[in-house]
């Protein structure tokens, strides 16, 4: 009875610790402990049968001091099997949580809020052997997990959390198996699944995440990079085994894929996304931690964009997408490998506004074999897109990233040349209307690249290339050129070195426009970007040309010496088929046009070598009968040295020419025919040439009002017909390309019209074979300083003037009233001075007597000359003088000693007291000479008289009255001159 008594007390004492002691200890210590830990904790019950050995809680909830969740639990039970405890272990038979929650939080320090459940530990009251714990059966129901991280701002969460855990341990590789499922509060869905174990810890299985949603993940990027996601979905699955045994981990992931679709990525910042992706699928994927390999068999991008650009300042955008590693993660690099990559149904545009360009690629296919972080390793490629205007691009080959190579066979036709647009119109104000590339050949970049003399190069390519059907406009939009086809087979183009070479090139149907407008300029200069102020467009710059530095002979990329420009080009030959040149000159009125038509010919030996000249052979049709020819050399790069050039034109009717023959002559031309050879060189930026100009059965039309004609043309016309009816001139022309007004045009004109106003101006030496040898001087009748007289000379020439204007009854003869203001007036005072001087000293004169020259040697005109000279400038005056001669003779050692009776008597005549007087007399005899004044219209008058000797001249030789004309003329001016000429001219007779 007393064991059974016993027995029954402490069945019963066991029954109320189990059933009371026991959760009332729990309720009572879960607070406090929470309390010890910073923490608020509290139980709305807890349960305990201690014959069953089942545990059930409802109500748990630990928060953090400042009331913000830490842990919850809604309810839950776990049923414990007695039998290990009889060892010391313990073993859940089944275990099941609802509605279970964990916070877990990281502050802006990075402290975990979690770590404050784990307590502090005492080392010195560990115990030596733990006991071991199995789970047979863990279930949890309508779970949350929430995660923070106030650093980055990230917040997110794991709701309807589903784990089922079966046969887990502790001990030694016990293996349970485990399944979770969850979901995020965005749709995203994880489920989890595998076997794990706890000694080892050890974990294996297959995850899949759906539907995640990648811009969650931004605040961890923007510490990274600039990059941004804007949208996108991800569906990720994983096959993986973890161990972490000794303080070493391990991590294998295989069969892996990933799959991201509706991917967008913007820069920080900006509202609209530079890059999307449909479809983004990488598959196959195997990686080991911590070999840190990790290998893919695909990689696909499916209907993606990408848009990128530079700058004004040359930087390219966007920029900072990939974060700089680490100088510890350089040295623990991955080791990656991707056995292929495909692109498909993808774009990309390129916007580069520091030189204009812009392009855009379309329906983009691409296949990239063997990626790997070895870069050495050659990548295989093949490419496919297409332009949005048309045009398809294709490229095939190899690449080796580290060594920055690129071998690959280049294919490309009906390249809009559109993209180029901005680029042209940055350097010429022009407008690209249409064009297109067209490309066959092999491109090589890198050190793999050579010249065609083996030298290395950047970047090479051979093959065929070609633009066709370019069409190019000015400014207003008129055209300006274009063509169907200018192509080649066989290009060689390198880049460091830079060089371009052509065997042919093939020009086909090129067709141009030049146009002056009214203000003088043309269509090709206003196109030009560069022009200097001051100028005008189309007007050359006036500022002197400075040499060209000297190009460095180093270098990969440098031009040798010689070269023009930093890209040497060597042309050997150029085809031109069917071409045409449209030429209108608007600045006349009426307007000028001509057109070239059916232009061929070639251009052999183009070079931008300075040393090397182009031969030029081109012919084509003038309008509807003439014909033009070009033939020449020069160095197209650099027309202005060393360039000579012929042009021949024929069977031109001169009539169209009348907008030019108004404009420089003032007339219109009624009809006639012209052959024109023209021959140039320029050297130096100095044009010479001599042209040759045929006129047959020319006739002048009518003269044009408010059209002043520079020369009597009809007088011009009249000289240079021959008997035949034909004009032949030869026109020299020169002039400076440096020039600012340079114009061939009207160089030409006025070299044209030099001709004739010299023809007019001597039109005796245009008349030679009329009036014999010498006749280019008869027009000139000379006659002394002073003097009307008319010399035999001078009246053999008035006598064949008369026999040949016998001949040309048309014509007559016109006198200049002419006299030299200096010479003349010289003489005139001359000869009055010595009139005076020679009736002072006693000599007689008529009128119309030649004065005698003054003889100072002569006591009496000595007389006269201080006499006049005291009169016209004082007695002081001429006292000074005789004192100034005395004291210069005296200073020069020119004086003689004279006698007493000699100075005497030069002292008794008035002279100085010289051995040698004649300078005394030669100064006073100047200084009156230019004191001297004329009388009013003396010049004037010997003018006329002069005029009337020369009619009378002509008359008595025979020519009528009324063929001769005296006209007034500007006096010449020339004190040197010892004979002043009337030079006569010739006019129509009307």
């Amino acid at each position: 009875m007393i064991a059974t008594g016993l027995l029954a007390g402490l069945i019963l004492l066991y029954a109320l610790a189990g059933f009371l002691l026991a959760p009332w200890l729990a309720k009572r210590e879960l607070p406090r402990r929470a309390a010890e830990a910073g923490l608020q904790a509290r139980i709305d019950a807890v349960e305990v049968n201690p014959f069953t050995l089942r545990l059930r809680v409802r109500g748990l909830t630990v928060e953090e001091p400042g009331g913000a969740p830490l842990l919850s639990l809604g309810a839950g039970e776990a049923d414990i099997d007695w039998r290990p405890l009889l060892s010391g272990n313990f073993t859940f038979s089944e275990v099941t949580l609802r509605e279970p929650a964990i916070h877990a939080r990281l502050s802006e320090k990075g402290e975990l809020n979690l770590a404050a459940l784990g307590g502090s530990r005492d080392e010195g009251n560990t115990p030596n052997r733990r006991p071991a714990i199995a789970l047979e059966s863990v279930a949890i129901e309508n779970g949350l997990i929430s995660f923070e991280d106030r650093r980055q701002g990230y917040r997110n969460r794991f709701e309807n959390l589903t784990l089922k855990l079966a046969s887990i341990s502790t001990a030694p590789n016990d293996t349970g198996r485990y399944q979770l499922v969850a979901q995020t509060a965005d749709g995203g869905r994880l489920s989890w699944q595998g076997d794990a174990s706890l000694a080892p810890v050890s974990l294996s299985g297959r995850l899949v995440l759906e539907h995640g949603d990648l811009p969650q993940i931004n605040p961890y990027l923007q510490s990274l990079s600039a990059l941004r996601i804007t949208s996108g979905r991800a569906r990720l699955a994983l096959t993986h085994r973890f161990t972490l045994a000794e303080g070493n981990s391990s991590l294998q992931i295989e069969d892996a894929s990933v799959a991201i679709e509706k991917l967008a990525l913007a820069t920080r910042g900006a509202e609209q996304p530079f890059a999307t992706v449909g479809r983004l699928g990488l598959a196959g994927v195997q990686a080991d931690w911590p070999s840190r390999r990790a290998t893919a068999q695909a990689l696909s991008l499916d209907d993606f964009s990408l848009t990128a650009g530079r700058d004004e300042q040359g930087k390219f955008q966007p920029q900072g997408l990939a974060p700089a590693p680490s100088e510890s993660e350089k040295g623990n690099a991955w080791t990656i490998a991707l056995d292929e990559m495909k692109l498909a149904g993808g774009s990309v545009s390129f916007a580069d506004a520091a030189s204009g360009l812009s392009w855009k690629l379309e329906r983009i296919a691409a296949r990239l074999q063997s990626l790997s972080s070895d870069t050495s390793r050659p990548i295989a490629f093949e490419l496919e897109a297409s332009v949005p205007e048309g045009g398809r691009l294709a490229a095939s080959g190899k690449a080796v990233p580290s060594a920055a190579t690129v071998q690959a066979r280049v294919e490309a036709s009906g390249i809009p040349l559109a993209p180029i647009e901005g680029l042209l119109a940055r350097h010429a104000g022009v407008k690209l209307l249409s064009g297109s590339l067209a490309l066959a050949g092999d491109l090589t970049v890198g050190d793999e690249a050579r010249t065609q003399r083996g030298r290395s190069a950047k970047l090479a390519y051979s093959g065929a290339a070609s633009l066709d059907n370019v069409a190019v406009r000015d400014r207003a939009g008129a055209p300006l050129v274009q063509w169907k086809s200018l192509a080649t087979s066989a290009l060689r183009l390198t880049l460091a070195p830079n060089r371009a070479q052509i065997d042919e090139l093939r020009w086909t149907a090129p067709k141009g426009k030049l146009e002056i407008s009214g203000d003088g300029t043309t269509n090709v200069g206003r196109t030009s970007r560069g022009t200097a102020k001051g100028t005008g467009p189309g007007k050359p710059d006036p500022t002197p040309r400075e040499a060209p530095p000297e190009a460095a002979t180093t270098g990969t990329g440098s031009a040798p010496p010689d070269e023009i420009g930093g890209f040497p080009i060597r042309i050997r030959r150029v085809r031109v088929e069917q071409g045409s040149l449209d030429f209108a000159d608007l600045s006349l009125n009426p307007h000028f046009s001509a057109l070239i038509d059916d232009l061929a010919g070639t251009v052999n030996g183009i070079s931008t070598d300075r040393n090397t000249r182009s031969q030029i052979a081109l012919e084509g049709r003038v309008n509807e009968y003439g014909h033009a020819r070009l033939s020449g050399s020069l160095n197209l790069f650099e027309p202005e040295e060393r360039t000579s050039f012929r042009v021949q034109l024929r069977n031109l009717e001169v009539a169209q020419l009348s907008p030019y023959t108004i404009k420089f002559a003032g007339y219109r031309v009624a009809s006639g025919r012209m052959a024109v050879d023209l021959n140039y060189r320029v050297n130096e930026r100095r044009l010479q040439g001599d042209n040759k100009i045929v006129l047959d059965n020319f006739t002048l039309g009518e003269r044009v009002a408010g059209n002043e004609a520079p020369v009597p043309l009809e007088l011009a016309v009249a000289l240079l017909k021959d008997p035949d009816g034909r004009i032949d001139l030869a026109v020299p022309i020169s002039g400076s390309l440096d020039d600012p007004n340079f114009s061939l045009s009207e160089v030409i004109w006025k070299a044209i019209g030099n001709i004739v106003r010299n023809i007019v101006a001597a039109p005796f030496r245009a008349l030679g074979r009329l009036f014999g040898p010498g006749s280019e001087a008869l027009a000139a009748i000379a006659f002394e300083p002073g003097a009307a007289r008319l010399l035999p000379p001078e009246q053999e020439k008035l006598k064949r003037i008369a026999d040949g204007l016998a001949q040309r009854s048309e014509l007559k003869v016109v006198i200049p009233a002419r006299y030299d203001a200096e010479a003349d007036a010289a003489a005139l005072k001359r000869a009055a001075l010595r009139q005076e001087v020679g009736r002072r000293a006693g000599f007689e004169s008529g009128e119309g007597d030649a004065a005698s020259p003054v003889n100072i040697d002569d006591r009496r005109t000595r007389n006269a000359v201080r006499e006049l000279f005291a009169e016209r400038f004082g007695a002081d005056a001429l006292e000074r003088l005789k004192e100034e001669a005395e004291r210069e003779a005296a200073r020069d050692g020119k004086a003689p000693d004279l006698s007493l009776l000699e100075r005497f008597r030069k002292f008794a005549g008035g002279e100085p007291r010289v051995a040698d007087a004649r300078g005394f007399y030669r100064s006073l005899l100047r200084q009156m000479l230019e004191a001297k004044a004329l009388p009013e219209g003396a010049l004037n008058e010997l003018a006329q008289r002069r005029a009337a000797a020369i009619a009378e001249g002509l008359r008595a030789a025979g020519v009528d009255a009324g063929r001769i004309e005296v006209s007034s003329s500007e006096p010449t001016a020339n004190a040197q001159a010892r004979e002043v000429t009337v030079a006569l001219s010739l006019a129509p007779l009307r």
